[in-house]
Parts: C-alpha cells; sequence; structure tokens
C-alpha cells in the first residue's frame, strides 16, 4: 500500500466517525427538545440548514408533526401532515405513516382526508386486517354506522374473557357511537362510561 492510499483511509475514517458524533449529537438535541416540549425551538432547529443537512426532509417533517401533536397544536400538526402525505417515502416509512394520518384526520373531523388515506391504505395493505379495522372505524366516526353493533358485541365478550383491557375500552368506545347513532342514550351512555375504565 502506498502512503497516499493510508492517508486516505484514515482521513475518510476519520470524517466518518465526526459525521456520526455530529449526527448522534443533533439526533440528542432533537430528542431533548421533543421530550422537554419545546415545540418551537424544536421546529426552528429543524428548519434550519444544519438540520437540513442532516436529517433527511421525511424525518423533519414527521418529527414536527409528533412535537405539534404532542403541543395539541392541531392545525400545524395537519398542515405538516399535508407536506409529509406529499412526500416520496418508502413503503416502510408510508405503511408506518398511512395509520397514524388516518387516526389523526379522523379525529380532527378531516373526514375526506381520512377517507383519501383509507383508500390508500387499502390499496398498499397486503394484510387486510388494519385497513377493514380502519373502515369499520372511519364507517361509525363519519357516516354514522350501526352495522357493526353485533360483531363488535361479539368482539367485547371475547375481550373480556382474555382480560384484554385495551381492546375491551375501544371496543366500548365504538359502541357508545353506534348506540348513539341509533338513538340509544342509555345503552351508549353506559358503553362509553365503560371506555374510560
Amino acid at each position: 500500500m502506498t502512503p497516499y492510499f493510508i492517508v486516505a483511509i484514515v482521513v475518510l475514517g476519520a470524517f466518518l466517525a465526526f459525521d456520526l458524533v455530529r449526527r448522534g449529537k443533533a439526533r440528542k438535541h432533537v430528542d431533548d427538545l421533543y421530550e422537554q416540549g419545546r415545540t418551537e425551538e424544536l421546529v426552528e432547529y429543524l428548519d434550519g440548514s444544519k438540520a437540513r443537512r442532516i436529517f433527511p426532509a421525511y424525518n423533519r417533517l414527521y418529527t414536527k408533526f409528533n412535537a405539534y401533536q404532542k403541543a395539541g397544536d392541531a392545525a400545524a400538526a395537519s398542515e405538516t401532515l399535508k407536506e409529509l402525505l406529499a412526500l416520496d417515502s418508502s413503503d416502510e416509512q408510508r405503511s408506518d405513516l398511512l395509520p397514524r394520518a388516518f387516526q389523526f384526520l379522523l379525529k380532527n373531523g378531516d373526514h375526506e382526508n381520512a377517507e383519501k388515506v383509507l383508500d390508500e391504505l387499502e390499496r398498499r395493505e397486503p394484510d387486510r386486517t388494519l385497513a377493514d379495522e380502519c373502515r369499520k372505524v372511519y364507517d361509525i366516526v363519519a357516516k354514522g354506522s350501526t352495522v357493526y353493533i353485533k360483531e363488535m358485541e361479539d368482539q367485547l365478550k371475547q375481550a373480556d374473557l382474555l382480560g384484554d383491557g385495551p381492546t375491551a375500552q375501544r371496543l366500548h368506545y365504538l359502541l357508545s357511537l353506534q348506540y348513539a347513532s341509533e338513538n340509544d342514550a342509555e345503552a351508549s351512555t353506559r358503553h362509553r362510561e365503560l371506555s374510560l375504565k
């Protein structure tokens, strides 16, 4: 090996080590700002030139989306989500984003865009279980459907038998919405109260 080759390897190794340290510090800074709820500082940092050189656009937007949600700023989260959904992303990133986007949009009453996300989720998802569950939730929340009452009452019995509290809470909540759509106030109130336990 020539001395120039050895020097080139050493310089390359030093550059890679420096880059890893720099990225690690930047990631820690982002994590600290997020955990401390310092949303404005976090967004300012992510929009800055240093973060733009270190983090891919998808990662910066995804972190901003999460920070705005944590801060309770639905309007800013919604704008960031629009940018995220318009961005090219890997299949893995898209599979992670679509259910979160659907849930956020539905929760915030944007039924039109929630349905668009749901349509994409149904086209992309090889395992239909998640897409089918999202469709049911959409039908219940956005359309006031009551066709899932029997099915969900049966699932609730199973969840109670298995001691699956989170599933039971979710089912109680969805049943409360369906019974409210059927104008059965007593059943709706009972399920809503049970969903909060």
